[in-house]
């Protein structure tokens, strides 16, 4: 079954990076989403409209392997779904991430475990100049074959 998570809205200020981390987990090659709202400055949610450019970028943590092809992909389709990103007219920003987006990456290790990481990247204009923000989610992927391992191995 699909997991949905869904984060409180991120307010950047200019070149900020905000990471946030997950404890619900994705089991692999299993579809999840991943939703959650850009806002800036006095908490005034951003309009699809100010968005220069957005792209998503899919990562294994420890291996730093890139994850289906997406590596700066183009995300801005604003509303239209590009790369399975939808931005609304209020910078509700949805992944909906297939089974691709969620493999086993490293088969050499033993643990339940391997963290992904999904970076987005924004330039939008604020009217008194444009702002940068990156937003990274550090995601669980159960490795279902390695449940049933002894726990000394896990």
């Amino acid at each position: 079954m699909p997991i949905t998570i869904v984060t409180p809205s991120f307010v950047p200020s200019i070149a900020q990076s905000i990471v946030q981390t997950f404890s619900e987990s994705v089991l692999e090659g299993n579809t999840s989403t991943l939703a959650f709202t850009l806002v800036g400055p006095g908490n005034s949610a951003i309009s699809n409209t100010q968005l220069i450019s957005a792209d998503l970028t899919l990562i294994d943590e420890r291996t730093k392997q890139v994850i289906n092809d997406r590596i700066a992909q183009d995300v801005l389709g604003a509303g239209t779904g590009a790369n399975d990103v939808v931005i609304d007219v209020v910078s509700l920003i949805t992944f909906a991430m297939s089974g691709l987006d969620n493999p086993h990456i490293d088969v050499t290790e033993t643990v339940k475990y391997e963290w992904h990481r999904a970076i987005f990247n924004f330039s939008y204009d604020i009217g008194s100049g444009v702002e940068l923000a990156t937003v990274e989610f550090r995601i669980p992927v159960k490795i279902a074959s390695k449940l049933q391992l002894p726990a000394t191995m896990l």
